[in-house]
């Protein structure tokens, strides 16, 4: 097994008010995903990365309990946090996600899943003041649903895809651990309120982006466009 997971727990250096306003994108390598069982498998998928990502770029914080978890679908472990606030949320975000993929993508597509780290931040206006949320960092998961197998297929080439599409999920889990260990400057402090509380972490949002039916070659120039003015999404 694979254990995806990151136990360094140093607090982020030389993070002052201007570093930590800082925005990051992260795009995470492709994954796949079968066309006949893609809304069990892209919700497994999602659970391992999202689950990943929240616990692991939490860590420096000390305020969260790590909870092993193994994927439903591959020989993968990995760690969450022990909030349940943190599940529900992951939950209901994979929820929203899936059903919008169900309606929208078949064989071929790329969906386009982003997680956003924010910071609620206050302006002023004329005569109120309103609070927005600051963006500070997005991760974007890119997941490809392929043709299925026909049944002769299936059994001479079923096992090979299988280990490649979990090899592919390895390869993105690897990913984070690498940019959470070598990518925390830009970090902000974390503001201590209700739901900081609840989380143990930094409050994040779940977003489907939408898909995209171009070759592999185009779609990250695609989805960091697509970020760079995401629909209705405040700050940034």
């Amino acid at each position: 097994k694979n254990y995806a997971t990151n136990w360094e727990r140093g607090r982020p250096q030389n993070v002052d008010q201007k570093s930590s306003m800082n925005k990051k994108v992260h795009v995470l390598p492709e994954v796949e995903v079968d066309e006949a069982a893609k809304t069990r498998q892209a919700e497994a998928v999602l659970q391992a990365l999202l689950h990943t990502i929240i616990f692991n770029r939490s860590l420096h914080l000390n305020s969260l309990t790590p909870r092993d978890m193994d994927c439903d679908i591959f020989e993968i472990s990995y760690a969450q946090s022990d909030k349940k606030d943190v599940a529900q949320k992951v939950t209901e975000g994979i929820r929203e996600v899936l059903k919008k993929m169900t309606q929208k993508n078949g064989q071929g597509a790329c969906v386009r899943v982003c997680l956003s780290f924010y910071i609620p931040t206050e302006k002023t206006r004329l005569f109120w003041t309103t609070t927005e949320k600051y963006h500070w960092e997005k991760w974007m998961i890119r997941i490809r649903i392929v043709r299925s197998l026909g049944i002769d297929a299936k059994k001479t080439d079923g096992k090979k895809m299988h280990k490649r599409r979990q090899e592919l999920l390895r390869a993105s889990l690897g990913k984070i651990i690498s940019v959470v260990n070598d990518d925390r400057d830009h970090i902000p402090p974390l503001d201590i309120t209700e739901d900081t509380k609840k989380l143990g972490c930094f409050p994040f949002d779940i977003s489907y982006i939408g898909q995209d039916n171009t070759t592999w070659g185009s779609i990250g120039n695609a989805f960091i466009k697509t970020l760079e003015k995401p629909p209705k999404m405040d700050g940034f």
